[in-house]
């Protein structure tokens, strides 16, 4: 049984709204396509599947601070494609 949020009502988006998202996503897509595949790889792995630091940096055999660069670079630069697209993202940690 899905939960409800604190109001007790589940909204369900609409047609509009629908359309945003998947316009969106398809932004956001071919922005990430635009990245080096390394640099792809360690924003999908950190940010989407929620990997931490450690384990990307086990995976790519790799140290954690090169994998911090790394993802910091990725970051810098998929916001700079968003914004030439005309998408501004909010700043969190670049």
């Amino acid at each position: 049984m899905p939960l409800a949020p604190m109001g007790g009502e589940v909204s369900v988006p609409d047609e509009a709204e629908v359309l945003a998202f998947r316009q969106l996503a398809q932004r956001l897509e071919g922005a990430l396509q635009t990245l080096s595949q390394t640099h792809r790889e360690v924003v999908l792995w950190r940010d989407i599947e929620g990997m931490s630091y450690e384990q990307i940096s086990a995976r790519l055999d790799l140290p954690i601070g090169t994998v911090k660069s790394r993802l910091h670079r990725a970051r810098v630069q998929l916001k700079r494609v968003l914004a030439d697209r005309g998408l501004e993202m909010a700043s969190s940690e670049t």
